[in-house]
């Protein structure tokens, strides 16, 4: 209700809200560089933290073609049941959604990418044996939550040395820790 009683009502302005919660949107900003790999009917994991982390799925109904000019997100709207009423309007919550595209990308700490005096990037990843560091080459793409996507130069099951790469050089010998 947005009136109490005994005030005044002026035409054209609301007096009260219906909401209807049996299926809820949520919205989700996606950044732009991730957006590619979001598509309509995917599934979604909606994880409420004000409901004891209870985990929910619904699927991707709408994707937005206007970026935020400050954010430089897309919104996407997402399905959800409300079984039981349990979900409120407002409520803030967790969302995970699984890409193909994504999850197909090597992505390594931004810490363990060096850079040399040409303006070259760099890792050192460990040899087969694991013993001795080598110098690789290597592409940058966009930075995510968790690091840097690595366009060009690293493979699947490469063992990049993320701890100690400021102080070792091509050959050095190494001792991988789990």
């Amino acid at each position: 209700r947005l009136i109490e009683p005994g005030m005044s009502v002026i035409m054209g302005n609301p007096v009260i809200n219906l909401v209807k919660i049996e299926t809820l949107k949520v919205t989700v900003p996606i950044p732009e560089n991730e957006i590619a790999g979001i598509s309509k009917g995917q599934t979604a994991i909606i994880r409420i933290s004000a409901l004891g982390d209870e985990v929910f799925q619904g699927k991707i109904a709408e994707i937005g073609v206007l970026s935020s000019l400050i954010t430089h997100t897309y919104p996407i709207k997402i399905n959800l049941k409300n079984q039981g009423g349990k979900i409120k309007p407002g409520m803030v919550c967790n969302v995970t959604i699984q890409s193909k595209a994504l999850q197909q990308r090597i992505v390594i700490p931004m810490s363990a990418v060096q850079t040399d005096g040409e303006g070259n990037k760099y890792v050192f990843v460990a040899d087969s044996n694991g013993t001795k560091a080598m110098r690789r080459s290597v592409h940058t793409g966009p930075i995510v939550s968790n690091g840097v996507v690595i366009t060009e130069g690293l493979e699947s099951g490469d063992k990049v040395i993320v701890e100690g790469n400021q102080k070792i050089d091509e050959r050095s010998t190494i001792k991988l820790l789990n």
